[in-house]
């Protein structure tokens, strides 16, 4: 694996981070509830295409626990060879880790 100095993992670290938390505002700036709202009871992140988690928001972080799992359920689901660019995967399915 090739050497990645410290300055430039930090700013790509950030750089990731920055693009959570413009998930959640998003999110938050669109949504009907107050549970998300005032409570952040939601959460936003950035994974691999693997399920390994690279950024998150800062909300709920627990909700984050099962996001892998959701994941790979739904790349499962949607093979990775139909995506195309600028694509999005939202998921709300309680019974698929969500």
């Amino acid at each position: 694996m090739a050497e990645i100095d410290p300055i430039t993992r930090d700013v790509f670290q950030h750089q990731l981070a920055g693009i959570a938390e413009e998930m959640s505002v998003a999110l938050r700036r669109s949504a009907f509830s107050s549970i998300i709202w005032d409570m952040y009871d939601y959460a936003c992140g950035l994974f691999t295409p693997e399920g390994e988690m690279l950024s998150q928001a800062e909300t709920i972080p627990a909700q984050l626990g099962i996001m892998s799992t959701a994941i790979r359920y739904m790349f499962a689901r949607i093979p990775r060879e139909e995506w195309k660019p600028g694509d999005i995967i939202v998921c709300n399915d309680p019974y698929q880790g969500c």
